[in-house]
């Protein structure tokens, strides 16, 4: 057999592209198709989406009353009257806990100085 030229190779490439006969699947054959495939990327696929989420998800830092008072330049007092006007707050055991980007919304929100 002797060695054909490129172009001999792409004119008979044309040729058979121009008979190929391509057969799609119909749509419940790609659904069970696409499923199967799901099953076997879904946990990798999901791992490495966990993974980017808590690459971007920023760190929160929550704040006891005191360090709250302290950073707002408020007393304890003050804090009970903004917390039963709605300002946020989180109860992690018996513990509550304040969100300083939270607080701040709230406080600008309602126009607290």
């Amino acid at each position: 057999m002797g060695h054909k030229s490129i172009r001999m190779l792409a004119e008979e490439n044309n040729e058979s592209m121009q008979n190929l006969n391509v057969a799609l699947p119909d749509k419940e054959d790609f659904k069970a198709w696409f499923k199967e495939i799901w099953k076997e990327v879904k946990p990798e696929f999901m791992q490495e989406l966990i993974k980017e989420a808590k690459q971007e998800e920023p760190k929160v830092r929550y704040y006891t009353r005191e360090e709250i008072c302290s950073i707002l330049h408020i007393t304890g007092p003050t804090l009970k009257k903004r917390e039963r006007d709605g300002m946020p707050a989180t109860v992690i055991g018996k513990r509550k806990l304040y969100n300083l980007e939270a607080v701040e919304k709230f406080l600008k929100e309602k126009s607290y100085k």
